[in-house]
């Protein structure tokens, strides 16, 4: 979507950007403990974790004008019977110059968001209003990080039955890969555990072709995260969950 066209008084819109907002929930399984001989009473609570994932949006945008504002944003929330809801996002203080971001989620994944207005205001006047009413993006369609790792496990498997002598690094790198792979079902993307895997692939003792090949997957891993992240810290926390 290019915002640039909205064309807004004072304000440049320079980016827009789908992301999953991904957040780690606990829940509890109660308590389970033991008595000592001595009667002491030794209680643990027990939780597993889970991650919850939401369609979320990224708004960056300037004060190109000469005195600070506030910037009102409303959408509408619209389901595929109709309009559910609105609701509006109000970044307050942007200093002439100063360039901001911010940032929305949506628990309904299928739901669409319907841009409508930017208003803005200083001193709490009413300054502009200028209608947008164009959807929002959604994320565009990409290979499952966990599908990428599942090739790689196999690759790498396959690669050990070359006739060649094999070290560690070599018989490790598909368990790695599984690990990730069973990781990504469970809604987590152990970045750093990728990375960890193709820092060993230079010491495998793979030929050149095949070492390349597995840097090249675990390559797309990367970028298929990315592509879905809010940040780099977003990007490198294995059940990523951004700062609002």
């Amino acid at each position: 979507m290019n915002l640039t066209i909205l064309n807004v008084p004072g304000i440049q819109f320079s980016k827009i950007k789908p992301y999953q907002h991904r957040q780690k929930e606990y829940h509890s399984t109660g308590y389970s403990g033991r008595i000592t001989e001595s009667g002491h009473v030794y209680a643990r609570k027990g939780y597993y974790t889970s991650i919850k994932v939401s369609q979320a949006w990224r708004i960056g945008f300037k004060n190109v004008g000469n005195v600070p504002v506030d910037i009102m944003m409303r959408f509408s929330v619209y389901d595929k019977y109709g309009k559910l809801e609105t609701f509006a996002q109000l970044y307050r203080n942007l200093r002439p110059g100063e360039p901001a971001e911010t940032f929305f989620e949506v628990q309904d994944k299928k739901a669409k968001i319907l841009f409508d207005t930017v208003e803005i205001y200083a001193n709490d006047q009413l300054l502009s209003t200028t209608e947008v009413m164009q959807f929002m993006p959604r994320m565009g369609w990409g290979l499952k990080s966990w599908a990428v790792a599942l090739f790689m496990a196999i690759f790498a498997a396959m690669a050990l039955t070359e006739p060649q002598p094999l070290n560690f690094a070599s018989i490790i790198l598909p368990f790695f890969a599984l690990t990730i792979m069973g990781a990504g079902i469970l809604n987590r993307t152990p970045v750093i555990l990728m990375l960890l895997l193709l820092s060993l692939v230079p010491f495998s003792s793979h030929s050149l072709e095949i070492g390349t090949t597995i840097m090249l997957m675990g390559l797309v891993y990367l970028y298929f995260v990315w592509k879905k992240r809010h940040s780099i810290k977003d990007f490198l926390m294995a059940s990523a969950t951004p700062s609002m």
